[in-house]
């Protein structure tokens, strides 16, 4: 028995995927991955950002990407690390000159923010809040979270209290002294 074989042929491309951090590929979650496609095929790219435990994302520099595959394809997908800031505070400061309560967002490494934080006075003056931190700049380089406290100081009060004492005393006193001549 004899048989008459005609192959046929598909043209195929090496397609690869870099990527250091899992993305998915046709549905597939690869990393550094490589495989055959065959020609005027299309490939699916999703990326999603990856947040870790420890206030750290890294966002992909694509995020879907369709590719139709007309030749041998590198795909290369990088990644851009982002801290987490986040300013916390009993009454408001200025981040960047914005006043605010709480500050928090992603930011990329190198970035500065100016923090600014007043003291504030109720009672007309008489009690002072003072802030763990009055001004300070801080480049971003790894997750930071800072709080910043308000503690009243009473001091004026205390001493407007005295003298008030002091004064009401020494009126008592020359009262009750021209009523005793």
């Amino acid at each position: 028995m004899a048989y008459d074989i005609s192959p046929q042929y598909q043209l195929q491309y090496l397609v690869s995927v870099a990527s250091p951090l899992p993305v998915y590929f046709n549905g597939l979650k690869v990393t550094n991955y490589s495989t055959w496609i065959n020609a005027s095929s299309t490939v699916t790219i999703i990326a999603r950002s990856q947040v870790l435990n420890n206030g750290t994302m890294f966002t992909p520099s694509i995020t879907n990407k369709t590719v139709i595959i007309d030749g041998p394809t590198t795909l290369t997908i990088t990644w851009t690390p982002k801290y987490l800031v986040s300013i916390t505070s009993t009454k408001p400061v200025y981040v960047d000159d914005k006043l605010t309560i709480n500050y928090m967002a992603w930011l990329i490494p190198g970035t500065t923010l100016t923090i600014r934080a007043p003291t504030y006075n109720v009672y007309g003056g008489l009690v002072l809040y003072q802030p763990n931190i009055t001004a300070v700049t801080i480049t971003v380089n790894k997750p930071i979270s800072l709080t910043i406290t308000y503690t009243p100081n009473y001091t004026r009060l205390y001493i407007v209290t005295v003298v008030v004492m002091i004064v009401f005393i020494i009126t008592a006193i020359t009262l009750r002294r021209k009523r005793h001549k």
